[in-house]
């Protein structure tokens, strides 16, 4: 058995990395998602001493932001980064986000592979911003997050998305401990935590579910500007 127009298991052992679309009255697969668990990837760069001290950007960072802002009565030197957002920053005075976390984007887009063919795919990615703003979108720092296969656009973007976010949460519960090679010591608990999803304007309206930049109200912050 399986659900029209969404996404069904094909194999036990591939259950969070190959999923499948299917069109009515159609047994062949019309979109296929692969996901890619990220815990590996930035785990894996606190393996090296020279990428781990790249890490502790955000940490250290942060903590000179919030320095220059006691004694200036709270403002800031610059805004330069996602570090001097008000948002960033009141989570880590609550205690969401702590040292040895690590804060990621997730970026959707679609791509079309040849010029004169209906061939398109939608790739989203990790970028990672416990590194240093000019490392984000460096090939080696990027993160492979998923691959929706085309030729046609998916009619439920959100529920390819869900896997993902499902990873992300069941991280966000358990944790994860690893070995800090610049500090020569463990993080016990390193919890991911979701700072920005980003995407083009017809990704975006997949993505958050509204009606999309030629729409009356399209506006995904809620505004009351029409048009």
């Amino acid at each position: 058995m399986c659900c029209l127009h969404r996404p069904i298991q094909l194999s036990p052992g591939l259950s969070a990395l190959l999923r499948t679309m299917i069109s009515p009255g159609d047994k062949r697969c019309m979109s296929a998602i692969f996901d890619h668990p990220h815990q590996a990837n930035y785990s894996s760069l606190y393996h090296s001493p020279e990428t781990a001290e790249k890490m502790h950007y955000r940490e250290n960072t942060t903590e000179a932001i919030l320095k220059h802002a006691e004694q200036n009565g709270g403002w800031l030197k610059e805004y330069n980064d996602t570090t001097c957002s008000r948002e960033y920053l009141d989570a880590c005075h609550a205690g969401k986000i702590e040292n040895g976390n690590v804060t990621i984007q997730i970026s959707l887009n679609g791509a079309q592979l040849y010029a004169d063919k209906d061939s398109d795919c939608w790739i989203f990615i990790y970028v990672i911003h416990n590194l240093p703003p000019d490392l984000w979108y460096k090939k080696c720092f990027v993160i492979p997050a998923g691959f929706i296969g085309g030729p046609k656009k998916p009619k439920h973007t959100d529920s390819y998305l869900y896997p993902t976010l499902s990873h992300i949460s069941a991280l966000q519960k358990e944790g994860l401990k690893i070995w800090d090679a610049w500090a020569h010591s463990y993080i016990p608990k390193s919890i991911p935590f979701l700072m920005l999803v980003t995407a083009n304007g017809p990704a975006m309206t997949d993505a958050c579910g509204n009606v999309g930049h030629s729409g009356k109200c399209g506006c995904r912050l809620f505004c009351a500007l029409s048009g």
